[in-house]
């Protein structure tokens, strides 16, 4: 069967390696890189399908690749589509969500000054006012950036409508995939966290789509087997989530296409 994956590492490692066995076809012509958020995964599926064009002057601080060198997508002959939801922050500039980790390459790189302007945007705080970040040797485009781009904390019903619009926009069957859940230096879980995972449990149920948990198969697999870090995970659990994937989700799948 033919799948095409939209989110971050942890939902692309684990299906190479279920492709890599020869289960599945990664149909991924077109996908420009990792998303995070609803709107960025959005955005990816709309580039995909033909609706959305991006810029390449926007480029660096979305994907590595230039979104003129992309191809046309091929998700419209995939039997499924999994899309992992790992973020409840959207990073936007006029009307084009940006990935966070290019953004940061990109503009901040080395500037302190920007660093710091960026670290606290990002968490939310005051950044005083956005022109003593306008530095002389920034570019049109980057003193714009610093001056329009915005990061937002999206609400539940975002998230749902995010959901329900990919969910649509999509003729067959989408399995949502959540991050895992994390604790503090304390041991408390955080809270944004599991906001998130609740969220797209809820929106899943509410379209009657499958919803994968990764952290619930992780405290099933061993804790400190599955997970290298807050965001990482170990080979063993790659593969193992790959496979429950698979089977749970686009086994059955599989089996109503080829009948």
């Amino acid at each position: 069967m033919n799948v095409t994956v939209i989110g971050s590492c942890r939902v692309h490692g684990p299906l190479r390696w279920v492709a890599a066995q020869g289960l599945i076809a990664m149909h991924d012509q077109g996908v420009y890189g990792y998303t995070h958020c609803t709107k960025e995964a959005l955005q990816q599926l709309e580039v995909l399908q033909g609706k959305r064009q991006l810029t390449d002057e926007l480029w660096p601080y979305i994907a590595d690749s230039r979104y003129s060198e992309l191809g046309h997508g091929d998700v419209a002959t995939a039997d499924a589509l999994v899309v992992e939801i790992s973020s409840v922050k959207e990073i936007s500039f006029r009307q084009t969500f940006l990935q966070s980790v290019f953004f940061r390459t990109a503009l901040v790189r080395d500037r302190a000054d920007l660093a710091a302007w960026w670290k606290d945007l990002r968490r939310g705080a005051s950044t005083g006012p956005r022109e003593d970040y306008v530095r002389e040797d920034l570019s049109d485009l980057e003193q714009a950036l610093v001056r329009e781009t915005t990061v937002e904390l999206q609400a539940q019903q975002t998230i749902h409508d995010d959901m329900r619009a990919i969910a649509t926009s999509f003729e067959g069957p989408v399995d949502f995939v959540s991050h895992f859940d994390v604790t503090d230096y304390r041991g408390r879980p955080v809270a944004i966290r599991e906001q998130l995972i609740e969220s797209v449990a809820a929106g899943a149920a509410k379209l009657e789509a499958p919803y994968c948990n990764p952290g619930e198969l992780a405290r099933r697999f061993g804790r400190s087997r599955a997970v290298r870090d807050r965001s990482h995970y170990h080979p063993d659990f790659v593969r193992e989530l790959g496979m429950r994937i698979f089977t749970d989700y686009l086994l059955p799948i599989g089996e109503r296409v080829t009948r």
